[in-house]
């Protein structure tokens, strides 16, 4: 849940918004950002967590494998 403040003629109007569209909207226009304090905390990382390759199934380990001999190029996606 999210809401978009858009100042119309010196008020402020709140618009009920998905995240993700507030946040796309924010960038497009150069706006300010602020999220919750509750949001914030609720994002933080996990405990980190140790994984050992014997816990790492072959198959993982197969697209692991197959993702680092990827050619970027074969992709032929332009960032």
């Amino acid at each position: 849940y999210a809401v978009i403040t858009i100042k119309v003629g010196g008020e402020e109007v709140e618009v009920d918004s998905r995240p993700s569209d507030a946040i796309a909207i924010a960038l497009r226009t150069n706006a300010e950002i602020y999220v919750s304090e509750e949001v914030m905390n609720s994002a933080l990382p996990q405990e980190p967590t140790t994984i050992y390759e014997e816990d790492v199934p072959k198959e993982k380990k197969k697209l692991a494998e197959l993702l680092e001999e990827l050619d970027p190029q074969s992709l032929k996606y332009k960032m």
